[in-house]
């Protein structure tokens, strides 16, 4: 790999100079360490994807077979596996959560105007 040390003071090099020509051969060869990432980057998440939609497609085989042949077929510790982690909710409520719970809370039909009014009275921050 080529280098060139500029030193701070030097006036050889301009500072608006592009960065291929302040470094010479090395800016190359980081674009090509770039491009080789970037490749691999993309088949790293293609295969990520494969791999993903296999997982996905053994655990409703198995869950299947569970329903047919009964839950003792699948031994406890592929059961653990197989159980989903509960989803986390976000702690700051957004607006299709109040709007959810707005329309929960309400028996009857409601116009717009009314849910906005409820709304704003309800959520002033949002």
């Amino acid at each position: 790999m080529g280098t060139q040390t500029v030193s701070p003071g030097s006036s050889s090099t301009p500072e608006h100079a592009p960065a291929a020509q302040t470094f010479g051969g090395a800016f190359e060869d980081v674009e090509h360490v770039v491009e080789r990432i970037h490749r691999e980057l993309q088949a790293l998440r293609t295969e990520h994807a494969a791999i993903a939609k296999r997982i996905g497609l053994i655990k409703n085989t198995i869950t299947g077979l569970a329903e047919v042949f009964g839950p003792g077929v699948v031994g406890q510790e592929l059961q653990s596996l197989l159980a989903t982690e509960p989803v986390k909710r976000r702690r700051n409520r957004g607006l299709t959560d109040a709007c959810r719970e707005l329309l929960r809370e309400t028996s009857e039909p409601q116009t717009l105007k009314q849910i906005s009014n409820e709304f704003r009275s309800a959520f002033p921050l949002l």
